[in-house]
């Protein structure tokens, strides 16, 4: 399992979400010069540019970046070599350092025999880990430009402003 998702994230994900980077960067500068108003809770804010709105997407993904590369290093230690509860029995000496070596040198990606075959077995925190939607979606969050005059439904009052 760590060796096929740790593929698939370096393979996969990780350079879609550098080239999304690179495009969101891109445009922050193309949109460097557009002013436009800022939003909070739903309300107008502060002006600012359409360019630093678009920083502040690409930085969220440089985190997510960030965060793929730890969850890619977290799945280099295989369990391989532990046998049934971790203790290597009936195992051959070696034989667990040299099938990473084997596999890291088939796939190109490093792999190496987890240290603790037990905690390895037991515990799968590096596929775990992988569950958390911010280390696999890192999400630009764009909220729905509501009018600060009113509800878009009528009659009803503004979903950010609070009635006293």
């Amino acid at each position: 399992l760590h060796v096929s998702v740790a593929l698939a994230l370096r393979d996969q994900l990780r350079p879609s979400l550098a080239h999304l980077q690179q495009e969101l960067d891109a445009r922050a500068q193309a949109f460097d010069h557009i002013v436009k108003i800022g939003r909070t809770h739903l309300m107008d804010a502060t002006p600012l540019t359409l360019g630093q709105e678009f920083s502040g997407y690409a930085a969220q993904v440089a985190k997510g970046v960030e965060r793929v590369d730890k969850a890619i290093a977290a799945l280099r230690e295989l369990a391989i070599g532990g046998t049934a509860v971790g203790t290597g029995l009936n195992s051959p000496v070696g034989w667990d350092v040299k099938m990473a070596t084997e596999i890291s040198r088939l796939t190109g990606h490093e792999f190496v025999a987890a240290p603790n075959k037990y905690e390895a077995l037991a515990a799968h925190d590096a596929v775990a880990g992988l569950h958390d939607p911010e280390v696999l979606a890192p999400h630009p969050t764009v909220a729905p430009d509501v009018p600060q005059e009113g509800s878009p439904w009528p009659g009803a009052e503004h979903p950010a402003v609070s009635t006293l």
